[in-house]
């Protein structure tokens, strides 16, 4: 019998923990679980069943981005959703900023982006059905 993983956390490596874990609660949704260190270097954040960690080292000063690598790399994450319109209204009122608008892709999601305090790029993306 094998067992396989229930779910992953990124670990993003951030200049400040709790404004990190202030704007993603704030401005995306997710609810703050925990803090450790005095100050706190590492919070745990999450939005159902999805966590998100962040850690902060001495001397690193942004944030260790995809998009710091190349621009064309990629996203830092991508959140499933099921339903990517209210999801970007929602974060659009709380004041994110959308940098991708909504849009269905070829390969069947409706998705936008979003950049967050530190440079990061998320992706929220809701599977389409065949017939959409």
């Amino acid at each position: 019998m094998s067992s396989h993983p229930s779910k992953i956390a990124p670990n993003f490596i951030v200049p400040d923990v709790v404004a990190t874990a202030k704007y993603y609660c704030d401005v995306l949704g997710f609810t703050s679980i925990r803090y450790d260190g005095d100050p706190p270097v590492f919070a745990l954040v999450e939005w159902g069943a999805v966590p998100i960690m962040f850690k902060s080292y001495p001397g690193v000063n942004v944030a260790l981005s995809n998009q710091r690598v190349h621009e064309d790399v990629g996203w830092d994450a991508y959140l499933w959703v099921t339903d990517a319109r209210r999801v970007c209204e929602e974060i659009r009122v709380r004041g994110g900023r959308i940098t991708r608008e909504i849009e269905e892709t070829y390969y069947g999601c409706r998705e936008f982006e979003i950049e967050d305090l530190n440079g990061l790029l998320l992706c929220f993306g809701e599977e389409l059905s065949p017939d959409r």
